[in-house]
């Protein structure tokens, strides 16, 4: 017999209330940390990997920061890597269907197996492709600030020509994902294609975002951040480091709780009605550039703080491959191991609290593990 509704509202409403509050604090303070250390664990692996290939020593570049040592690697060594890496990216372009076929029809656990895989082996491939296109700027364009910056604007401005907004530029916390085929096979297209082969959508939109979007998005992150690191206390890394935890976190928390309010700004006040109608993605061009910069300080604090401090074994790379490993063990179990390259296809937000940055992960796991979810009462669950 299925209770009144009026009876299950307040433990709904209780539930609503926790998966607002919660959900930015576990993927801000929770997942962040292990997925920053698997991204700079899977960094150290790629330039020990370029190191070996020239014939350096495993710890160059890896000790401290300098710019200038990037000068050494051949060009031969850049391209062989950067090739293979894209060769690899353009197969996941255009089999993302056949392996999501596949895949839908495999029983859970092979099915899970081999997703983890495939997000294991397209977050390695993004690492790759990052390294090599940082160093290659690094190598062969000036270290002069005002050129850096004048790159990273003008990246951002045209990232604003090529697509129209700034959404490229930010990553976790703001994006998270649920690992699942439904979010983590099939790569959204935003491109506008009429009787057009699903095969020659695929190459545009691999051409698109793997050739001049992700190019504009590492010129950008680039630019500030070595400024921060010539000009943020260079010689102190704690305080650097600090800092910019501090900053980024004032930063996200106020962006993610309030998106609600002020997607409704052109409903409140005459002035954004004005600029919502007639500039329509411009204020939402401006959260997209603090939430970037909020992205940018976090990452940076702690990729700093585990450069300086995590030395487990003599040999660079067995700390690296050991965490590296650990990390994304650690993101599978929590079922948001995808979050290392971010949502590939839009997630839904059931309940709407982040109407411009979906971060539904949590909702998502308590829906998918009911047991998990102390907050729905007998009641809901047997009315569902």
């Amino acid at each position: 017999e299925d209770v009144p509704e009026f009876n299950q509202e307040p433990n709904s409403q209780r539930r609503r209330i926790f998966l607002f509050f919660a959900q930015p604090i576990v993927s801000g303070l929770l997942v962040l940390p292990i997925l920053v250390l698997f991204w700079q664990c899977g960094w150290n692996l790629t330039l020990i990997v370029l190191n070996r290939l020239n014939s350096f020593a495993s710890a160059l570049h890896l000790k401290k920061i300098d710019l200038e040592e990037y000068a050494d690697y051949s060009r031969r060594s850049l391209l062989i890597v950067y090739t293979i890496a894209q060769i690899c990216l353009l197969m996941f372009y255009l089999a993302q269907d056949f392996l999501f076929n596949f895949l839908n029809g495999r029983h859970w656990f092979l099915r899970n197996i081999l997703l983890k895989l495939h997000i294991l082996g397209l977050a390695s491939i993004y690492i790759i492709q990052w390294v090599i296109l940082w160093t290659f700027w690094d190598q062969y364009t000036p270290h002069e600030c005002y050129f850096e910056l004048t790159l990273s604007f003008s990246s951002i401005f045209a990232l604003i020509v090529f697509t129209g907004h700034l959404s490229d530029l930010i990553c976790a916390p703001f994006l998270m994902s649920y690992d699942s085929i439904e979010y983590c096979l099939q790569f959204g297209c935003p491109l506008l294609t009429r009787q057009m082969k699903q095969w020659k959508i695929n190459l545009l939109n691999y051409i698109l975002y793997e050739i001049v979007i992700s190019n504009l998005t590492i010129i950008a992150w680039r630019g500030f951040y070595h400024f921060l690191d010539k000009h943020l206390y260079p010689d102190n890394f704690a305080m650097s480091a600090g800092l910019c935890l501090i900053i980024g976190y004032v930063l996200y928390f106020p962006l993610m709780y309030f998106q609600t309010y002020f997607e409704d700004l052109h409903l409140k006040y005459e002035f954004w009605t004005f600029v919502s109608i007639n500039f329509p993605q411009f204020y939402r061009n401006i959260r997209h550039l603090l939430a970037f910069v909020s992205c940018l300080f976090i990452w940076r604090g702690f990729w700093l703080l585990y450069d300086t401090y995590i030395y487990i074994f003599e040999e660079y790379y067995q700390t690296s491959l050991m965490l590296f490993l650990i990390s994304f063990l650690v993101l599978a179990f929590l079922q948001t191991s995808s979050s290392t390259n971010g949502p590939l296809s839009n997630i839904t937000d059931e309940y709407n609290f982040f109407p411009l940055y979906p971060n539904c992960y949590l909702s998502i796991v308590l829906e998918r593990y009911p047991h998990l979810d102390w907050l729905r009462s007998p009641i809901i669950e047997r009315n569902r």
